[in-house]
């Protein structure tokens, strides 16, 4: 079962991180999201081109190394812009799941698809016990911040339509700085 196998692998690789989400309720939600991971999602590159993600990112596991760097640089961000409480736990989720539907949902496609941040919703779609997040400004708030992770290079922003928010800044930012090769991330704890 999909869900067993990712429990573990959740505590193998964003244990650390998810216990540094303080809303029980953000932090449930990121617990529950990251349960229905597609199966591709924990071993694959961070790139799957090989041209946008510093060496140690595009390799088995790629993205989840990704994930946490971008999650480390969020968290310095969130200090640096004195943002905390339930927004700065919102990105913290965001981070640890904007890369969820990378390859699609929930199949493989083999490549980084335009718009994956948008396929987030379809993780939802449908499903019964997913429709407390329409009544949520917790949940509302991570799912925007998924969708527009990808700053300008990805729809919703790709025409210039919307400036973004300082929240959507530093998980775009962090997203962003997490993929240059020429700035180490040390995420050894």
């Amino acid at each position: 079962m999909v869900q067993n196998n990712n429990r573990s692998r959740i505590d193998k690789n964003f244990l650390s991180e998810i216990r540094k989400i303080n809303n029980q309720d953000i932090q449930q939600f990121t617990i529950n999201t990251l349960l229905r991971a597609p199966e591709y999602f924990w071993n694959i590159a961070s790139s799957s081109s090989g041209k946008y993600h510093p060496a140690d990112e595009n390799c088995a596991g790629g993205l989840v190394i990704h994930i946490k760097k971008a999650f480390k640089v969020g968290e310095d961000l969130c200090r640096e812009f004195n943002i905390s409480g339930d927004d700065r736990d919102c990105i913290l989720s965001a981070l640890l799941l904007h890369d969820i539907t990378h390859h699609g949902y929930p199949n493989d496609l083999g490549y980084c698809i335009h718009g994956h941040g948008c396929a987030f919703y379809t993780m939802f779609s449908g499903k019964e016990e997913f429709e407390y997040i329409s009544n949520n400004k917790n949940f509302k708030k991570i799912a925007k911040l998924i969708v527009t992770h990808m700053s300008h290079w990805d729809f919703p922003f790709e025409n210039g339509v919307e400036t973004g928010d300082i929240l959507q800044i530093i998980v775009q930012s962090s997203d962003y700085i997490a993929s240059r090769s020429y700035i180490n991330i040390n995420i050894k704890e």
